[in-house]
């Protein structure tokens, strides 16, 4: 046996075989090939052959063995933790960051730890883990999920071929959200008023003031400028403060909960988390037999929707929502249906009558 060096790697010659040791460098090679003498010399002396660390014992073409270090596992956090701090850097908004997040936290609670367990049993786990969420909800998980994944193999801390062997469900985003007609406006309402009056004027103001449902927990009493008619809202997703104009009545209704909440936060879910009224809106919807497909969020659409409706005024729209572009406004949150044009036609009739 002896060593020798072909194309730049290191072999093994034993007769007419060769065997790569699958190294450039001299002094691994050498070590290599000490071991793999050792090995070879007790085999034939039926003697135990001794452990060696860190190495995988491999089965050469002519029957011996070739000593090669295990693939070091490399672990999920600290890549999360660099590929956090470069979104940061890139002035992501804070919304995304809060659920690249989330996305970190759920794929550790289903065993993924190292890139090694990057696979499709672990994918499995995920899909079942987020199941119980919204579609959208679902699809932002596994973007984030693949974002991370692509940035990573662009580092090389994972297979491009690993990657794409993946079966990710392709959830689409919805376009437009349903809305709430105002006979299940009125249900929820007055459900609302007579079990949970938190709750209640959670979903008034949620509604009065076009935001996200998130931006509304947040509410201080100091943000109401009752006086002047308007609220200051901070956006989450955009990271700067709208002002939005209220109507008399919500104004009327308004004062009092703050009456009785004072300057600071005034609805339980800043206490109690974000899923707080995720969880009792589910409840409700199953007590007054509602669409299921509704969430806090479509109050948002629902509100803007009625809005456009009554004003026709799409740049005003666009202001409440808190939108520089009212054809995202347009685009996204009205959504007016066949009874809106029927109406319309109606109108008209009426008019040349």
């Amino acid at each position: 046996m002896k060593i020798l060096k072909r194309n730049g790697i290191y072999y093994v010659a034993h007769g007419k075989k060769k065997t790569s040791l699958f190294t450039d460098d001299e002094s691994l090679a050498k070590q290599i090939f000490a071991e793999l003498v050792k090995t070879i010399t007790l085999q034939k002396l039926n003697l135990a052959v001794p452990a060696m660390g860190n190495t995988v014992v491999v089965s050469s073409a002519d029957g011996g063995v070739v000593p090669r270090k295990k693939k070091k596992q490399i672990p999920i956090e600290p890549a999360f933790a660099d590929y956090y701090r470069l979104c940061e850097i890139r002035k992501v908004c804070k919304n995304s960051l809060d659920f690249k997040r989330l996305m970190h936290k759920r794929i550790k609670s289903v065993g993924i730890k190292y890139f090694s367990d990057v696979d499709q049993n672990h994918i499995n786990k995920l899909c079942e883990a987020v199941s119980k969420y919204a579609p959208d909800t679902q699809r932002k998980y596994f973007t984030e999920l693949m974002a991370f994944l692509h940035a990573s193999v662009k580092k090389g801390l994972i297979s491009e071929k690993q990657v794409k062997r993946l079966e990710v469900p392709k959830l689409k985003s919805k376009v437009r959200d349903l809305i709430i007609p105002d006979e299940d406006l009125q249900k929820i309402m007055e459900y609302a008023k007579k079990r949970d009056r938190d709750l209640y004027f959670y979903l008034l103001t949620l509604y009065n003031t076009f935001s996200r449902p998130a931006e509304v927990t947040a509410l201080k009493g100091s943000d109401f400028h009752l006086a002047e008619r308007y609220v200051d809202i901070w956006q989450n997703k955009v990271q700067k403060k709208k002002q939005v104009f209220l109507n008399k009545d919500f104004c009327i209704e308004i004062a009092t909960w703050i009456g009785m909440k004072g300057e600071g936060n005034l609805f339980n879910g800043a206490k109690f988390g974000r899923e707080h009224y995720t969880h009792i809106f589910k409840k409700m919807k199953t007590d007054l037999g509602l669409n299921p497909q509704y969430t806090l969020y479509t109050f948002r659409h629902t509100s803007l929707t009625n809005l456009m409706n009554k004003t026709n005024d799409i740049e005003f729209v666009a202001r409440q929502a808190g939108h520089n572009n009212p054809a995202i406004t347009m685009k996204h949150y009205i959504n007016r249906n066949s009874k809106h044009y029927i109406d319309l036609i109606d109108k008209m009739e009426d008019q040349n009558e």
